[in-house]
């Protein structure tokens, strides 16, 4: 998600000094209309990322917890759990990964906090799968969820 905050930054950046007229924008082109086009693509190694974070009253779980659809993962399926701090909204401080299968990847994870995420895999299942394969959307996630107890 930062790679692409940093190419939007750089976009919007490249529009601005081609409408300020302070000199030619390689790769700008103007229509008939006066309407400014700038080539814009991102590099094939970057993605659009979709996250659902999902806090305690939803997961029972003190730790938010981030689900994400398959897209163009490179990895299996699995929840991000966040560390530090313990209630982010962003996916991207100190987090764990637990894939389905209960591997871990990430920064170190308390075997409760393990324990739970484990639970709320095997309840949740069947939405986590469906989730993570595109045939529901986030809403219906997350009123297919069930907290652990």
């Amino acid at each position: 998600m930062r790679k692409i905050a940093q190419a939007e930054r750089e976009f919007y950046a490249r529009a601005r000094f081609a409408l300020s007229g302070d000199g030619e924008y390689p790769g700008k082109e103007l229509t008939g209309g006066g309407l400014l086009i700038v080539p814009f693509a991102l590099p094939d190694d970057e993605e659009l990322e979709e996250i659902a974070s999902c806090g305690k009253n939803i997961t029972g779980i003190a730790n938010t917890i981030f689900i994400s659809p398959k897209g163009n993962a490179r990895h299996g399926p699995g929840l991000k759990v966040a560390i530090d701090p313990p209630d982010s909204v962003s996916p991207h401080g100190k987090n764990t990964s637990v894939s389905f299968d209960g591997a871990i990847a990430g920064e170190p994870i308390p075997r409760k906090l393990y324990d739970q995420v484990i639970q709320s895999i095997e309840l949740n299942r069947s939405a986590l799968e469906d989730y993570w394969e595109c045939r529901i959307l986030t809403d219906e996630l997350q009123s297919r969820l069930r907290p652990v107890e």
